[in-house]
Order: structure tokens, then C-alpha cells, then sequence
């Protein structure tokens, strides 16, 4: 069986975005450990904060719960990437499953609740750029650790997937729908 792995952009196509590697670096938010600590990505980490105790507290469990389900998690989470990868290597277990619960949470918040106040603070471009950054292949986290976030908290994942792709479909900017993904 193979295993499902989150993997580093191809090098041979590395230059395909142009000098500013659009289609490999997260503009405005770092997903998983790839990316994690980018200068330009720092703004973020305060919001992904906030959003992860909105989380806990909707989910009516403590942060300290719902981390040490993620710390438990670790492990798995961590063979989901490149054994030898340097950003993943460099993460103690403790510090991975921290990241991988702020993210975790402000993903799922996002998907739930994108039009909330937390959301709009972030004063970035109407939201495509957090889209965007999540569509990337290297900004990614393992679907375990979204799967036991919403044990604790059942948000939709696949209804927000779907509405991305409805709402980013050739067919539907031809028919004059929306050009990207519409906040109200």
C-alpha cells in the first residue's frame, strides 16, 4: 500500500512561476512546517492563535485537550512528510503538533466561519490570497490531523472543497459566474 505523503514542489518545474515562486510560496500564510517561521508570513501566526482558541472554545474543550490529541498524532503526522526533509527534522514532536494545531484549527474556522470578524482583521485581499495559499502543494497538512480536529468540532471540509471548485471552474467563469471564491 502506498503511503500518502505531502510533498516538496518538483525542482525541474521550480522556475514555472517566475522569480517570485507564486505557485510554491505561501503569500500570506504558512500551512504545515514547509514554510512555517517565513519572515513575510508572521502576521498570520497572531491570527492563527486567535482562531485556534475560537476553535477549542466552540468545540466546548480546553486548548490543552485538544493539543495533546494532536501531540498524539505526531508521530503519523510527521511520516506524512519527507523523512529527511530539514524544516520537519528540525520540529520536535511537541513543537510539530503545535503547529499543526494552530494551522489545523485556522483552517477549519476558516472553512466554517471565513466571513468572521477574526477573518476580516487580516486586511488581505478579500481572502483569494488565504485561498490560494491553501491550495498550495508545499502549505499542506495531513488530513489526520484536520480528521481529529473535528472530532472535537464537525465542520464540513468537503462542502467547502466543493464550493472552491465550483467557484474557481472554467465553466462557470464562461457562463458568467464568480471569478474566484465570493465573500459576502
Amino acid at each position: 500500500m502506498m503511503q500518502t505523503r505531502i510533498h516538496r514542489f518538483p525542482r525541474g518545474l521550480r522556475g514555472i512561476g517566475g522569480e517570485d515562486d507564486r505557485y510554491i510560496v505561501p503569500s500570506v500564510m504558512a500551512i504545515g512546517p514547509y514554510h512555517h517561521g517565513l519572515t513575510h508570513l508572521q502576521e498570520m501566526e497572531e491570527v492563527k492563535h486567535a482562531t485556534a482558541h475560537q476553535f477549542c472554545r466552540d468545540a466546548g474543550h480546553s486548548t490543552k485537550e485538544v493539543y495533546e490529541r494532536i501531540l498524539s498524532l505526531a508521530g503519523d503526522a510527521r511520516r506524512c512528510y519527507a523523512s529527511d526533509d530539514e524544516a520537519v527534522a528540525r520540529l520536535s514532536d511537541a513543537e510539530l503538533a503545535a503547529m499543526m494545531l494552530l494551522d489545523g484549527c485556522f483552517l477549519l474556522e476558516y472553512m466554517a466561519n471565513r466571513d468572521a470578524p477574526v477573518f476580516a482583521a487580516c486586511n488581505l485581499s478579500s481572502g483569494q490570497a488565504i485561498v490560494k495559499d491553501m491550495m498550495l502543494l508545499e502549505n499542506q497538512i495531513p488530513w489526520l490531523v484536520l480528521g481529529a480536529l473535528t472530532e472535537f468540532l464537525s465542520v464540513d471540509v468537503h462542502k467547502f472543497v466543493a464550493e472552491i471548485g465550483e467557484s474557481s471552474s472554467p465553466r462557470r467563469r464562461l457562463q458568467g459566474g464568480s471569478q474566484g471564491f465570493r465573500h459576502s
